[in-house]
């Protein structure tokens, strides 16, 4: 029995590392696929991989049985994930954070209530709660502004919720006494179930040819294989040994895993806040609360000896995690390794081509890039002027439509909650076509003029039919971008980090919503260009390209 106890453990703490460091994956693939794209994949991708490694069909079930089972896919696959993806997507992450941490407590009244068998719930047991939940608000947090936005942050409770139910059913499943690969692949197929009706509301593309860039393969294997396959079933089997109160507790690791990684592999900074948070974690875990001692003791080992040991061997992991740190492109850099110090002028009265349309990275400089090109060829500039002459068709302010621009998402419950909350103190709500409609006129109108540079607003798509029209996307390393926010907005380096994660992901979901294309592929474009290489190796680019 004690062996088994140690195995339930195990199985809890493996499950919470590698949920843990899941963020990563996801914040990869965020960049070309929506929320419910990287769900829907995964699932499909975890229940085929439990079809091949047991290929028993699950007989000999009643009524009452599948319901469970329904009931359970319905909860923890389509539900908890749905809600918890719109609740990031709507409200602050650290928010999300600290509210579905309270799982294990909304575990524990369920099971009081429907599992007489979990036994009672001890003082103990409300005062590590507390304590818990203080040492997560202060990783979640680290020093941070707490903004709260009630209603959005109602649906991150009812993931946490959601969640304690599946917890309740899987321990119900568990006493049915099915094979656990066989319950786990069944509540699979009713998750999957539920959520097909939800791609019809949200912004879902197949587009499986995303799958041939190798590090988002890589990622969506990760987290369908690992975080899917392999962390439910070593989770329900946590739970049937363990019971669900004793299970659910090992959430509270999730912040702490998630800090370490974060400082391993992305290289985050440990601020002394989210260090106290961790040790008032450990605090919860080193003392006899429900019995997780053994397994606390296991987590504290592996993860300081990960920290101390593999910490400086993980940078092969970045290249596949973010790759377009590492990009380099070679003609690039032979081109600019040859060129001769007399080139950096412009030049050329005769050009085929007399209009640049620019598409950029957040903060790889594409926009002073822009000012500089048009300064040298003696073209007009059209970037915040856009908005400006959009808002004289519209009878929208310059500022509304700023505000609105590349927030753009194709999702019916994006849609809601904005006009609860962010068209409230308008008279008129201002639909997000509407915008994109007035500014395609708008590039339209000043392409026929010629002579011009234009920036972002899909332009590259609006004229896509042009020959005149050079079409360029400028990107750089992810250090110098954060650099180059650093230094223009004053921002610390996660902040900047976060911030052009942020952008570049409101630019990727405007772009694929009006054009059904993937934001920066190359083929969408004439030149893709390191702003790395400098202005001097740019301009002879399009000075070339120009004249083609």
């Amino acid at each position: 029995m004690k062996n088994t106890n140690k195995a339930g453990h195990l199985c809890a703490l493996l499950t919470i590392i590698i949920w843990g460091t899941t963020f990563i994956s996801t914040k990869v693939l965020l960049v070309d696929f929506q929320p419910v794209e990287i769900l829907f994949f995964r699932f499909v991708m975890g229940f085929l991989m439990l079809l091949i490694i047991y290929p028993h069909r699950l007989t000999g079930t009643d009524r009452k049985q599948e319901v469970t089972f329904a009931a359970a896919g319905g909860c923890g696959i389509c539900l908890y994930y749905l809600l918890e993806n719109i609740a990031l997507t709507y409200t602050m992450a650290s928010n999300v954070g600290v509210i579905i941490s309270v799982a294990p407590f909304l575990t524990a009244i369920l099971s009081h209530l429907f599992l007489k068998e979990e036994g009672k719930l001890r003082a103990r047991f409300f005062i590590g709660f507390v304590v818990a939940i203080a040492g997560i608000f202060l990783i979640s947090f680290n020093g941070s502004k707490l903004e709260l936005n009630p209603v959005v942050d109602l649906l991150a409770l009812l993931a946490a919720l959601v969640w304690a139910c599946y917890s309740i059913l899987t321990k119900k499943i568990s006493s049915y006494g099915y094979h656990i690969i066989l319950t786990t692949r069944r509540v699979f197929f009713y998750g999957i179930l539920f959520m097909i009706p939800t791609l019809f509301l949200f912004d879902f593309h197949l587009q499986l040819e995303r799958f041939t860039n190798p590090v988002y393969l890589l990622n969506i294997v990760f987290l369908g294989i690992g975080a899917s396959a392999l962390c439910f079933i070593s989770w329900n089997f946590a739970v049937k040994i363990l019971g669900a109160v004793k299970t659910s507790i090992y959430i509270y690791m999730v912040p702490v895993i998630t800090v370490v990684t974060s400082a391993l592999i992305l290289h985050e900074p440990l601020t002394i806040v989210s260090v106290i948070g961790t040790i008032l974690l450990s605090v919860i875990f080193f003392g006899k609360l429900n019995g997780v001692r053994e397994g606390t003791i296991i987590a504290a080992l592996l993860v300081g000896f990960i920290a101390r040991l593999f910490g400086k061997h993980l940078e092969f992991v970045k290249p596949y995690i973010f790759p377009e740190d590492y990009k380099t492109d070679e003609k690039q850099r032979a081109g600019a390794e040859n060129e001769s110090e007399n080139d950096g002028e412009i030049q050329g009265d005769t050009r085929h081509r007399n209009v640049i349309v620019i598409g950029r990275q957040y903060g790889s400089g594409g926009h002073e890039i822009g000012q500089i090109l048009a300064d040298k060829l003696g073209f007009d500039f059209y970037d915040q002027k856009i908005i400006e002459m959009a808002a004289g068709t519209t009878g929208m302010t310059p500022e509304f439509i700023e505000k609105r621009e590349e927030t753009m998402t194709n999702s019916l419950l994006y849609d809601l909650v904005n006009q609860m909350y962010q068209y409230r103190d308008e008279k008129e709500e201002a639909p997000k076509d509407k915008i994109f409609a007035a500014e395609s006129k708008v590039i339209k109108e000043l392409e026929d003029k010629g002579n011009c540079v234009i920036i972002g607003r899909c332009s590259d798509y609006v004229l896509k039919d042009d020959d005149h029209v050079l079409k360029v996307f400028f990107n750089a390393p992810m250090e110098s971008r954060i650099k180059r926010v650093m230094s223009r907005l004053g921002l610390a380096y996660s902040d900047a980090q976060h911030k052009i994660r942020k952008e570049d992901k409101y630019r990727a979901d405007n772009y694929r919503y009006y054009t059904g294309r993937i934001w920066g592929a190359s083929a969408n474009v004439d030149l893709t260009i390191n702003t790395d290489m400098g202005i001097r190796f740019i301009e002879n680019c399009i000075d070339e390209a120009l004249n083609v």
